[in-house]
This record gives structure tokens, C-alpha cells and sequence, in this order.
């Protein structure tokens, strides 16, 4: 018999009827203001305001139907980094109601290869560091000809966005993306890149429910992590579902304040966080190692970082303690996440440090088993077993996958690879991988493997390749 695991948290309200932009402006939990600034990048000195994504959202899906020749349908493959422009792109691709591909800009000819065939993108962004790198792959790859546009600069005649495309007053905006009566459970809004639950490297799409359903789970469970007085600098790669969640879409609902650094560099990250007097802080554990153990980390103010979130690999204990005696006023908390659930399955609730290791209780509305991957048997609560999710952020399916979607899947349960045990409290515990996952510390699904102490420069230098140009 099934042992299936239930959330404490209070059912959710199922929004099956709308797309993320109509759900973007229909709602504003928190009653922020137009004019308040909810993102900053390196880039430039201009901003994003919360009236203001919305108003140019518009305005550039409507360049991107007419200028560039985005058909509702259509896929935009986007290799660009954190910045005012990729939250933009990202907006006004789900307005204009095409699909949204972000992969890491620091991608290979022959990563980028791989993705043009596997989702035969209609458009490309690219920064002019990537033009090269992309014109190869695509020639590469047969009967995908996809139309190439820059973000950040100009180059040649190839048009620029959002400069060359946006429309210039209202009559040249397009309403938020209508779903015409289908169901968001339906429609496919973004397509992340993952190693997937069995290790080779897949497009996971996402629909629009999927995104929403998830935002509404972690402002239902973490009220305290997304609300509008949220300040925060995020050097994650915006392309990863980590970053796109939270930021790209939660955080642009909530209205909170974000700062986008393209690359992750411990110095300016630091200075900028006692800048901005940032509340809260999301790490993997290289940077954690770095913000607890470098002497440097002494000289910057960072006394108003009331929370830090621990993500993307298991923290140690240990480690987890030392950092808390660098923030001793910052509570610091584990969750679990994978590309394939949108990405939030579990999380430790801030005054639930005492559950120390654990990555926390499941978000609202997710079920979960344990089950023995040799005999497909649910365990016995406290015994081991590879995790099983079930909610509404699990992914639709791998993108032109159906081998590797039923693989992953067991009726409705998504295996997501990961051992784990749950104790009495409800709190899960991961203990394993059943798969050998790549040596990156930035996976963009499930957990990879901690550093070792005298592994932390290597690994933060592995970071910066894994979220920099």
C-alpha cells in the first residue's frame, strides 16, 4: 500500500484559467506602487519598476509579434545573462504567448548544438559574445534556421532588444497573452534545461499553470521569504529554474527588490548586499563556504540579512552552524528543488532552524513518496527510499522526449532520483542519488555533491563559469 506523505500547509486555490501575464496584472498581493523599483542589473543605471514591466512587456511583445515575427507557439531560445533586459525577454515572450528557453551563456557549440535540435527554437537571443558560438551551432544543425536577435548591444544589422523592436505608444502593445479557453495545465510557457532525473541533459517544459501554481506554493508556505519589502542580490543564472521562479516571475509579482549580478564574484557581491542592506541572501553551498570562512566577508555590513536560503546541493551541519556564526541574526534554511517540479518540492520554515540538515516540509499542495527503487515499494517512515512527487508543479514532460518522460514518471509521480527519509516531524532528509549527476555545483535539477574544504576555490571558480559569461 502506498505510503503517500501530505502538506501541512492550506490547500491552494487552482488557477487553470489564466496565462502568467494575465495572472502578472490581475493581481498585486502586497498593493505595490507603480513607481517602486523592483530590479537593478550591472548593466546600466536604468531600472525596472513594477508598473513599468508590465506597461513594456506590452509594448515588446508587440515588436516581438510584428518586428521579429514571434507567433504565439513559437519557441525563444535566450543566452542571456542576469539583467534588466533577460527579465524583460523573459515577460514579453510569455505575452506575446511563445515559449521561453533561457540556457546558460556559458553554453558550448556543442551544448547549443544539442538544444537547437532538441528544441528547434523559432528565435535566439544572444549576447554579441555568443554570436559566433551560436552561428556554428546552428549551422550545424539541419533544418533549424532560427532568427537571431541581440540583447545588451548592437551588432551590425542584426536588430537589438528591446531597442529595435519595442512599440512606441499604446496602439503598438498587445493585451496579456489570452489562453483562448485552454487550460494553463495546457499550455507550454517555458522550457528548462536539466540533466534530468536519469543524467543526460533535457529540455523540461513547464506550463503556464505550472509557474503559477508554484509561485502561489511558496508564498503560501514562505510567506516571509516573498513579500515586497524583500531586498535582495542575486547572482544565480536567471536561466536556471532556481532563479527564474523566484526572481523572473515570483519576485516580479511580489515586488520586491532584486539586484541581478551576471557573474558571481564574492567581493562585489558582498559589498553590494551591505549596499542595498539586503533581508535575504539565496547561496549553494560554495558561496556559503566562502561567506563563512573568508576573513574578508568581516569588512562588509551585513547585519540585515535576516534570512539565507541554502539551495541547489545539501549543506553540511557544520557548515550550516559556521555560517550562522557569521549572520548570527539571519536564519538560515535548506530547501529541495528540481527543474521537473518547477522547482519547489520541500522547505525549512524559519523558525524550524532546529531541524538543522533536513531540506524541510513539502509546499502546499505536494504530495510524496518514499519508494525502494529495487522492489518499487513504498518504505517504512524513517527508512530510506528514492523521492516520488506529486502537485502542481511537476513539469508536463521532457520537450520531444516521450522516452525519457515515461521513464521518469510512474502514473502520475514523478521520480525524481533522490533518496531521502522523512522523520516524525514531517521534515525530509536527503541521503543519496541514485544517479551519478555532472560535477557543476549550480545543477539546475536535484543536488549535487558538496565541496570539500580544500576543494572551495576550485568549486567557487566551477560557480563563476556555471553562472558568468
Amino acid at each position: 500500500m502506498a505510503q503517500v506523505y501530505k502538506s501541512d500547509f492550506s490547500p491552494l486555490w487552482e488557477v487553470e484559467s489564466l496565462s502568467i501575464p494575465q495572472f502578472m496584472t490581475r493581481y498585486n498581493p502586497y498593493g505595490v506602487p507603480a513607481n517602486k523599483v523592483v530590479h537593478c542589473d550591472t548593466f546600466s543605471a536604468d531600472a525596472i519598476t513594477y508598473g513599468s514591466l508590465r506597461e513594456q512587456a506590452g509594448c515588446a511583445a508587440w515588436g516581438l509579434r510584428h518586428r521579429l515575427g514571434v507567433k504565439p507557439g513559437d519557441t525563444v531560445l535566450a543566452l542571456v545573462p542576469n539583467s534588466n533586459e533577460f527579465i524583460l525577454l523573459a515577460h514579453a515572450t510569455w505575452w506575446a504567448g511563445a515559449v521561453f528557453a533561457p540556457l546558460n551563456t556559458a553554453s558550448t557549440e556543442k551544448d547549443v548544438a544539442h538544444v537547437l535540435n532538441l528544441v528547434r527554437p523559432t528565435h535566439v537571443a544572444i549576447t554579441e559574445s555568443q554570436m559566433e558560438t551560436v552561428q556554428r551551432a546552428a549551422a550545424s544543425v539541419a533544418s533549424v534556421n532560427p532568427k537571431i536577435f541581440t540583447v545588451l548591444s548592437k551588432t551590425g544589422n542584426i536588430p537589438r532588444f528591446p531597442n529595435d523592436v519595442v512599440g512606441k505608444d499604446d496602439a503598438e502593445s498587445l493585451p496579456p497573452y489570452d489562453l483562448h479557453g485552454k487550460s494553463a495545465k495546457e499550455v507550454p510557457s517555458t522550457i528548462c534545461f536539466s540533466s534530468g532525473t536519469t543524467g543526460n541533459m533535457k529540455g523540461v517544459l513547464l506550463s503556464h499553470f505550472n509557474l503559477i501554481m508554484n509561485t502561489l506554493q511558496m508564498r503560501n508556505s514562505m510567506p516571509l521569504r516573498f513579500h515586497s519589502g524583500i531586498r535582495e542580490v542575486w547572482f544565480p543564472p536567471y536561466c536556471h529554474i532556481y532563479g527564474l521562479a523566484t526572481v523572473v516571475i515570483c519576485g516580479m509579482w511580489v515586488g520586491g527588490l532584486y539586484y541581478g549580478l551576471p557573474a558571481f564574484e564574492l567581493g562585489p557581491f558582498c559589498r553590494k548586499a551591505a549596499e542595498l542592506k539586503a533581508t535575504d541572501m539565496h547561496l549553494v553551498p560554495p558561496v556559503a563556504l566562502a561567506l563563512a570562512n573568508e576573513h574578508s566577508v568581516q569588512s562588509y555590513d551585513l547585519s540585515s540579512v535576516e534570512r539565507v536560503v541554502i539551495a541547489a546541493a545539501p549543506l553540511k551541519v557544520s557548515l550550516q552552524r559556521k555560517l550562522k556564526e557569521r549572520l548570527p541574526q539571519a536564519s538560515i534554511c535548506q530547501g529541495y528543488g528540481l527543474s521537473e517540479c518547477s522547482p519547489g518540492v520541500t522547505h525549512q520554515l524559519y523558525d524550524e532552524e532546529s531541524s538543522c540538515g533536513s531540506v524541510g516540509k513539502l509546499f502546499a499542495g505536494t504530495e510524496a513518496r518514499l519508494v525502494d527503487p529495487n522492489t518499487g515499494k513504498d518504505v517504512n517512515p524513517g527508512e530510506e527510499g528514492e523521492l516520488w512527487v506529486r502537485g502542481p508543479q511537476v513539469m508536463m514532460g521532457y520537450c520531444n522526449d516521450p522516452a525519457s518522460t515515461k521513464e521518469s514518471f510512474f502514473d502520475d509521480w514523478l521520480k525524481t532520483g533522490d533518496v531521502m527519509r522523512v522523520d516524525a516531524d514531517g521534515n525530509f532528509w536527503v541521503t543519496d542519488r541514485l544517479k551519478e549527476i555532472p560535477n557543476c555545483p549550480l545543477r539546475a535539477g536535484g543536488y549535487a555533491s558538496p565541496p570539500r574544504g580544500r576543494d572551495r576555490r576550485r568549486c567557487l571558480r566551477r560557480l563563476r563559469r556555471c553562472t558568468g559569461d
